[in-house]
């Protein structure tokens, strides 16, 4: 991802090496299947940092902001062979709906400290209900999107007993949150790096009528 950031930072145009990045993703992703024996664990993942990355790498080149990378994250996916020949953003799903739009899920996400737990468990909670998670999409099949959703609203991530009693009711229903799980590691990055990258940066702090601000 370091190569993504530098090879976005020599782009003169934020669409010039597109297509290139994906074929580094998609060669990493051969590369991830060889390692795994044909087990995706990181595809997701490697297609968000990867775009990420390479948006920032471009931004941090040109002087620009950090929050130009909400618009360069829609330009690169306006290339046709991205978006797969469409221009219909409602046709977007997942992680490339994400991406079309800059990252809505990252705006009002929490602050992360990966020295403090409980800022992780409070970030990928408002991951998984501020995102259209195709993992879970694909794995809720005896509940509904909805009433796992409504699970989280009522967690208390401070609370370690009911943290176990929600992930122990995941998995005994083989639930699982990969697109959120990925985020939160951009979302990690982002609190980590972009403070030192942009001296403007500024994280946004949950706004009041934000679904989970009022929750522990």
């Amino acid at each position: 991802f370091s190569e993504a950031f530098r090879f976005g930072a020599v782009q003169k145009k934020i669409e010039d090496g597109v297509m290139s990045l994906r074929q580094r993703g998609i060669n990493t992703e051969n590369n991830m299947f060889q390692a795994t024996q044909g087990v995706n664990c990181y595809k997701g993942l490697i297609f968000d940092l990867g775009f990420f990355s390479y948006a920032v790498g471009f931004a941090f080149a040109h002087a620009t902001s950090y929050e130009n990378v909400r618009h360069l994250l829609t330009k690169m996916m306006m290339v046709p062979e991205i978006n797969g020949q469409t221009s219909n953003p409602s046709q977007f799903v997942g992680a490339r709906k994400e991406m079309y739009f800059g990252l809505p899920s990252l705006t009002d996400c929490p602050e992360t400290d990966i020295h403090k737990d409980t800022t992780l468990y409070r970030a990928l909670r408002h991951l998984i209900l501020s995102l259209e998670d195709t993992t879970l999409m694909r794995r809720a099949r005896d509940v509904s999107v909805h009433e796992v959703k409504e699970r989280f609203v009522a967690l208390d991530v401070t609370n370690a007993e009911e943290i176990l009693a929600l992930s122990e009711w995941c998995i005994a229903h083989h639930l699982t949150f990969g697109g959120s799980a990925d985020m939160l590691i951009v979302a990690i990055l982002r609190d980590q790096m972009m403070p030192i990258l942009f001296p403007s940066y500024e994280h946004m702090t949950m706004s009041k009528t934000s679904l989970v601000s009022n929750l522990p």
